[in-house]
């Protein structure tokens, strides 16, 4: 997946600092990958770090990415292949809401506006 220079600039620091993992995974201790308790307690601990809220889970800041994509205007199938998720089905189903629909409506108006239609008739 394509990524931001903001973002590769921050993950080569990352790798520099650290180094990588086995098999070049960039979350371990000592070259072993975090299992999934490690990984919790890593998330918890930054979770505090920054502030946030108990109820703040992992599965909230995958939501807050989809949100972030479609605000920024990606489209149903960018978001889908950003989240792996297997069909843009599944994605519109728990996303859907959040695309904008102003779209729909100023499109059709724009195209039955009177002064649309004295364009169409010339």
């Amino acid at each position: 997946m394509p990524a931001d220079q903001w973002v590769l600039d921050h993950l080569a620091a990352h790798i520099q600092q650290h180094g990588l993992g086995s098999d070049g995974v960039l979350l371990h201790r000592g070259g072993v990958p975090f299992d999934s308790a490690k990984f919790g307690y890593e998330l918890r601990a930054a979770r505090r770090r920054a502030g946030l809220p108990e109820s703040i889970t992992f599965h909230d800041l995958r939501h807050f990415f989809a949100s972030a994509l479609i605000h920024a205007g990606c489209s149903v199938k960018q978001v889908q292949a950003a989240l792996g998720h297997k069909s843009a089905k599944v994605t519109l189903d728990v996303y859907g809401h959040l695309w904008p629909g102003e779209e729909v409506r100023d499109a059709i108006g724009r195209v039955f506006r009177p002064e649309s239609l004295r364009v169409a008739e010339r």
